[in-house]
C-alpha cells in the first residue's frame, strides 16, 4: 500500500469515526405553538401535534408529541432530557376538519409558531346543565355565559361573546352555536329564594359537548 493510500484510508478513518461520534447539538428546552384565528384572536382548545426530527453525522432521531392550546392560544411542548436538538420541526393544529401545518428550523434562539386557523369556519359548540338545591331542581334560575378568547383577569378580553339562559322546570339550560374559548358561568337563583349565587370558569374547546351541572347548596 503506497502513501496515497494510506493517507486516504486515515483521512476516511478519521471522518468515519467522527461521523459516528458526532452527538446533535442541543437547541431551546421548550417550543411554543402561538394558534390564532384569521382576527388575530387566540384560539383556546385547538389540536397541536408537533413531529420534530434531527440529525447528526449518521445519526439521526426525533420526537412526536401532541398539546391542547390554553385560554391563550398557545400550547407548550418540553423536549426530553432538558431540551430539542437542533433540526427540523412540524407543527400541525387542527380544529374539527380544519388543518394547517407550518415547518420550521430547530434553533436555539427559536421564536414560537404562529399558526393562523380559519376559526369563524370551524364547528361550534354546546354548554348545558342542570341547576339543583341538592337533588331537587331549580327552576327560574338565570344562567349567564361570557366566552373570552383571551385569559380573564377583571377585564373583557377581544370582544366576548355573552349569552344567558333561564333554567326549566326541571333545573336545565341549554346554551349552542358557542365558540371556543374561556368560558365564565354565573348562575343567579331565582329572587324569591334563598339560594347563594354560584360563579366559575373554565375553557370550552371547539366540536365540544359540555356538561356543567350546578348545585346552589
Amino acid at each position: 500500500m503506497n502513501v496515497f493510500s494510506i493517507g486516504m484510508l486515515l483521512i476516511s478513518t478519521i471522518f468515519l469515526v467522527g461521523c459516528i461520534g458526532t452527538e446533535p447539538e442541543m437547541g431551546p428546552d421548550h417550543i411554543e405553538v402561538m394558534v390564532y384565528n384569521e382576527l388575530g384572536d387566540p384560539i383556546a382548545g385547538v389540536d397541536v401535534y408537533l413531529d420534530c426530527e434531527w440529525k447528526a453525522g449518521i445519526n439521526s432521531g426525533g420526537s412526536k408529541r401532541s398539546s391542547i392550546t390554553g385560554p391563550n392560544g398557545v400550547a407548550t411542548f418540553s423536549g426530553h432530557g432538558g431540551g430539542f436538538y437542533i433540526g427540523t420541526c412540524k407543527a400541525t393544529a387542527s380544529v374539527g376538519d380544519i388543518i394547517k401545518e407550518v415547518n420550521v428550523e430547530v434553533k436555539k434562539d427559536m421564536q414560537p409558531i404562529e399558526i393562523t386557523l380559519p376559526i369563524s369556519e370551524s364547528p361550534k359548540s354546546s354548554l348545558t346543565g342542570y341547576v339543583t338545591y341538592g337533588t331537587d331542581p331549580v327552576e327560574g334560575a338565570k344562567v349567564s355565559i361570557v366566552i373570552s378568547e383571551g385569559p380573564i383577569d377583571g377585564v373583557l378580553m377581544n370582544n366576548p361573546f355573552i349569552s344567558e339562559d333561564v333554567t326549566d322546570s326541571e333545573g336545565f339550560y341549554s346554551f349552542e352555536e358557542l365558540g371556543p374559548g374561556t368560558v365564565s358561568l354565573s348562575v343567579m337563583p331565582p329572587e324569591d329564594s334563598s339560594y347563594e349565587s354560584k360563579r366559575m370558569t373554565f375553557s370550552l374547546s371547539a366540536a365540544m359537548d359540555l356538561r356543567k351541572d350546578i348545585d346552589l347548596s
